[in-house]
């Protein structure tokens, strides 16, 4: 899947005429000036749901330790790699506000994050573990209508996210790593938005 959305993706944004990325973008607007903060929000519900989860004590693939080493590694190389993709191509948004458009980070990390949260309750909570999918999919859309990205930007990022969570967790020697074993150690994490900017908010207790 990552592959085929990340193909797609790159398809829309070199198209020329209806299959452009310009020509979908005027279709979606069409005087719609929809304007929304609420994508800010959604790229951070996979996250929550996942140590809400824990809270209530549902049974998950990984301890609580290993779900954040997880999430932490997927969500800060997909953040690099997406500044990277970003610098890279120099591609202006749709509401000419800057040059970082190709890929979307909101949209890169909403997916990574809600893959984590699939595969950590795929076999025990299957609406909790789509869940996440709902969300990063609402956040997306909500950057295209907000005229922040076109539809290649978010279905790129939505592959970069999800490729990058699955060789994390396909990659054995960060199986073999516990750097949150210490049961005296509490951490969380979650994206965050700020300064026009996409990262990652943590906090680590010894």
């Amino acid at each position: 899947m990552p592959l085929s959305l990340i193909g797609i993706g790159t398809f829309i944004n070199y198209a020329k005429g209806d299959l452009g990325k310009e020509h979908l973008q005027n279709q979606i607007q069409g005087g719609l000036n929809f304007s929304s903060n609420l994508d800010n929000f959604f790229v951070a519900v996979p996250t929550i749901e996942m140590y809400a989860a824990n809270v209530l004590h549902i049974k998950s693939e990984n301890t609580l330790g290993d779900q954040t080493k997880y999430l932490l590694v997927s969500g800060i190389v997909t953040l690099g790699v997406t500044e990277l993709l970003k610098q890279t191509f120099n591609e202006e948004r749709p509401d000419k506000s800057d040059n970082q458009s190709f890929p979307s980070g909101h949209t890169s990390i909403a997916f990574a994050t809600a893959a984590v949260l699939y595969y950590e309750y795929k076999d025990s909570n299957k609406f909790l573990a789509f869940s996440g999918v709902a969300f990063a999919t609402t956040t997306a859309v909500f950057r295209v209508l907000n005229n922040k990205h076109f539809t290649s930007d978010v279905l790129v990022g939505a592959g970069v996210g999800i490729a990058i969570t699955q060789l994390a967790y396909n990659f054995k020697p960060l199986k073999n790593w516990h750097p949150f074993k210490s049961k005296k150690r509490t951490v969380f994490m979650a994206p965050m938005y700020r300064d026009n900017a996409i990262g990652i908010a943590s906090i680590i207790r010894f």
